[in-house]
Parts: C-alpha cells; sequence; structure tokens
C-alpha cells in the first residue's frame, strides 16, 4: 500500500533523487516516488508484472514509461 511505501521513499530520498525498487512488481514504489517529486527505477524479473507496472504506472500518471530489456 502507498501509504506504508511513502515514509521510507521520503525518509531514504530529497525531492529531485532517484529511488530504485529492485522488486517492483505492481509499481507502487514507484508511484508513491513520482508523487514526491522523485525519478524511479524498477527492476522486475516476471514478464506479468512488467505488464501490469507499465500499465499501472501509465493510468495513474499520464507519463509513458519506458521499457529497457537486458
Amino acid at each position: 500500500p502507498p501509504d506504508l511505501v511513502k515514509p521510507c521513499v521520503m525518509a531514504g530520498s530529497r525531492p529531485g533523487d532517484v529511488v530504485l525498487d529492485h522488486f517492483s512488481g505492481a509499481a507502487t514504489t514507484l508511484l508513491v516516488a513520482k508523487e514526491l517529486n522523485r525519478q524511479a527505477i524498477g527492476i522486475e524479473i516476471s514478464p506479468a508484472y512488467v505488464g501490469v507496472c507499465l500499465e499501472r504506472f501509465f493510468q495513474m500518471t499520464g507519463c509513458e514509461p519506458v521499457l529497457l530489456e537486458g
């Protein structure tokens, strides 16, 4: 839930910083980072969750996420 993630993002970064989420799942941390004016990088191994993450981020922010594969 975003309310659990928000204090961690606020304590560990400042506006403009980059937040790295090694297990981005449904993009909750990425969405909180965006809300708090941070940049965000998400890493996800599961193709199903990559799709969920990309779609949810776009739907909630209107920003087109960038997918890097490798």
